[in-house]
């Protein structure tokens, strides 16, 4: 999977026609994002003891754009991995684009356990992203394209049950809701000051609501800064 996505993705560079990120970064880079914080949650919580399917989601994290942005054939993702990676992809899938999710929100209510928690990984992964540069973000993209698509995902995914999964899901969930929460107050976080999100969220909460809404986020944020410095979270092709 490495070689396929390096392969149809290496013309492809992250958000550069936005001006919000170096130029010259691999698209893949967000890949190996996705699937790193999926591993470390799956890994966290021990709840998918069967290797194979682990590895099969792995994969799909990894290869989960093919179809959507690539010329890729079906049959290549079956030779080089098998059929329930495919699978897992075509779940992951838009059948239009940014601009139309009706259909892929849809797509995603109805989706595997396995498949949707790969979404959130993936929402996990360009949330971040977007907190890490809010400061030089085109407003008109973030309003009129990601914003929609994150909370419309968000609310549709929360309504969905995962019987095998429960840890990693909260988990997950109360990630995304974190930095989702940063972005709903349009301020820019720098990630490795957890002070300083703690002093963004006072300005930006009410005093009666401060308190419940810290006591569930900071503790959260501060394990995600911590993974980031081990590395866990860190786009690095591990």
């Amino acid at each position: 999977m490495d070689n396929l996505i390096k392969k149809y993705h290496s013309q492809q560079f992250r958000n550069n026609n936005e001006g919000y990120l170096p130029a010259k970064v691999p698209y893949y880079d967000h890949l190996y994002g996705v699937r790193s914080i999926l591993s470390f949650a799956l890994y966290r919580y021990g709840e998918c003891s069967d290797a194979m399917l682990k590895e099969d989601m792995l994969n799909a994290a990894l290869g989960h754009d093919l179809l959507e942005d690539t010329i890729i054939r079906e049959e290549e993702i079956v030779i080089t991995t098998n059929e329930r990676v495919l699978s897992l992809i075509k779940e992951l899938t838009n059948p239009v684009d940014d601009y139309h999710t009706d259909l892929y929100i849809q797509q995603l209510s109805n989706a595997s356990e396995e498949a949707r928690l790969i979404k959130y990984a993936d929402l996990i992964e360009n949330t971040t992203c977007v907190c890490h540069n809010m400061h030089v973000v085109s407003s008109d993209w973030y309003m009129d394209v990601y914003r929609p698509i994150l909370f419309g995902t968000m609310g549709v995914l929360e309504k969905t049950q995962f019987p095998n999964y429960p840890k990693t899901v909260q988990f997950l969930r109360d990630t995304l809701r974190m930095f989702a929460d940063l972005l709903h107050f349009d301020k820019h976080i720098p990630m490795q000051y957890p002070v300083k999100a703690v002093q963004t969220l006072r300005e930006a909460i009410s005093e009666n609501d401060l308190n419940a809404h810290i006591e569930n986020s900071y503790s959260n944020f501060q394990n995600i800064c911590k993974m980031h410095r081990n590395g866990y979270m860190l786009v690095n092709g591990k």
